[in-house]
């Protein structure tokens, strides 16, 4: 689970963490729900009232603790930083339809994971369950399983009916036991957020994976920008509890803003040094914005997408388009792409970090839209690649700021100020060359230097209205465009138009030396 080797005499076992994994329909949930109702305490699995994406669960008189999604929002996330949720990977393969591409996309992960796994041959209560084909899959992958020229743990099971699972349980637990997987309980408790929640009632609360120390009640905590204390503490079931080992998915609540999925959550000394270091860690970030906004002022753009699609080869071909559409204006970034229909976690994402999600070949269901509508999340859908990436290159287009033309048609100078407040201001003058009309822009000039702009709203000349004039003496209504003095007497005023016109993208090119 860390990364890190922390030499310490206090390092003791811990339970393994588990995630499964694999296609869409070749039984992960089944397995998950025979688990779950076989493992965990009647008492304790019918009181489940929330889903916290983790429980714990009894085997051979030992804990392992399961992340209740292989689609897991939090896995997804943490995988992209490379820190690694799981102790252990099951990978789920239908014995009657065999390897999918959604098969490798999971094996794909689990190898950049560096994490052991085990194949679970599920659906063998099936009449066309063959066992042998899926191995011979495997190898011709490159992936040989134990039994058929290789050591990759693989276990033959039905996850409707139960059978194998006691077995799969217990390679589990032999390939926890070959890990060593230990944990220092007795240092400050650190662990990962994995689901976050706000409600009327209690607040903002989130889902703790605790990777090693001891977590109690009463802790001061860290994470990332957001800090708080440990008021509400229950494990999976929902019961309340003192204090959680390493392994234990917890809810913690005393949280005083919602913290991001994924996040790094630490417990402090007190609670000055919690505040410190949540502040210390917002001086960053926001230093990072500046920095980000000081390359956005040079013309640089970068618009996030979200890409989702049917199949690995449909997402690399996307991937393939848009790497090869590099502009000097802008650029678009990935945040994050994967197979399958778009889902509310792809919706929040979205919502958090200002992306429009793009979907090739898969839709989105009418909870998922609701959300999309409610958080103002916009979600491009196609059949051809092209037509989608075509799309993403033409929003990648729109958000350029248009460019401002200015022109310079007249001056005057300023006889008199009328009146004069945060609004409003009413002066009169006299045309000096050009002219001056209603509803074009104005810079006051004091001793040759600029003191602020304005917009005419009302333009008069004898006491009448008029659109505009191009000699004599007027008297005109200016608007404030941000800060401006009182205009006075013997100022003067240069007139002048704006005409904003559509940018375009321009390949990108690299500059000489």
């Amino acid at each position: 689970m860390l990364e890190e080797n922390i030499k310490t005499k206090n390092l003791a076992f811990r339970p393994p963490v588990v995630v499964v994994m694999g296609h869409i329909d070749h039984g992960k949930t089944t397995l998950l729900d025979f688990i779950r109702k076989s493992k965990v305490a009647e008492h304790e699995a019918g009181q489940i009232t929330q889903h916290i994406g983790a429980y714990q669960a009894l085997a051979e008189g030992r804990i392992i603790t399961f992340l209740d999604t292989p689609g897991h929002e939090a896995f997804t996330k943490i995988r992209s930083r490379g820190a690694r949720v799981a102790d252990i990977a099951i990978l789920v393969v239908g014995a009657d339809e065999g390897i999918k591409p959604q098969t490798l996309e999971a094996l794909s992960i689990i190898q950049n994971a560096k994490i052991p796994f085990i194949v679970a041959i599920n659906k063998m209560d099936r009449s066309n369950a063959d066992a042998n084909k899926i191995r011979q899959q495997f190898a011709d992958k490159g992936v040989l399983l134990e039994g058929w020229g290789g050591n990759v743990p693989n276990q033959e099971i039905s996850a409707k009916l139960g059978q194998g699972v006691p077995e799969l349980l217990e390679l589990i637990l032999l390939t926890a036991d070959l890990a060593e997987l230990k944990a220092d309980a007795k240092c400050q408790a650190r662990g990962i957020i994995l689901e976050t929640n706000k409600d009327s009632q209690r607040g903002v609360s989130a889902t703790v994976l605790v990777q090693e120390g001891t977590l109690r009640k009463g802790d001061f905590f860290t994470a990332g920008p957001v800090w708080g204390r440990v008021k509400l503490l229950q494990d999976f079931a929902g019961h309340a509890i003192e204090e959680a080992a390493p392994s234990s998915p917890v809810v913690v609540g005393g949280f005083d803003d919602l913290p991001e999925v994924g996040e790094t959550f630490e417990v402090s000394g007190s609670k000055d040094e919690a505040m410190k270091k949540s502040e210390q860690i917002k001086i960053k970030m926001k230093e990072e914005m500046n920095k980000d906004g000081a390359t956005q002022k040079t013309g640089v753009l970068q618009m996030p997408v979200i890409l989702r699609g049917d199949v690995t080869g449909s997402l690399e071909g996307m991937m393939d388009i848009l790497g090869k559409m590099k502009y000097n204006e802008a650029e678009i970034k990935v945040i994050s792409k994967d197979m399958g229909d778009v889902n509310e976690n792809d919706v929040k994402l979205a919502s958090a970090s200002g992306a429009s999600i793009f979907a090739f070949n898969v839709k989105a269901n009418s909870s998922v839209l609701k959300l999309a509508e409610r958080l103002n999340v916009r979600i491009f859908s196609a059949n051809v690649v092209y037509e989608l990436t075509n799309k993403i290159k033409e929003e990648l287009e729109k958000s350029l700021e248009p460019e401002t033309f200015r022109t310079d048609v007249g001056k005057a100078q300023i006889l008199a100020s009328f009146k004069h407040d945060s609004s409003r201001q009413i002066v009169g003058g006299r045309v000096l060359s050009g002219k001056i009309s209603k509803g074009t822009m104005i810079e006051v000039m004091r001793a040759g230097k600029i003191i602020g702009k304005g917009k005419i709203s009302q333009l008069q000349q004898n006491k009448k209205d008029v659109e505009e004039i191009g000699q004599g003496e007027f008297g005109i209504m200016v608007s404030p465009q941000g800060a401006l003095p009182k205009i006075e007497e013997r100022d003067n005023i240069i007139i002048f138009e704006q005409e904003q016109k559509e940018r375009h993208l321009t390949p990108w090119q690299a500059k000489e030396d």
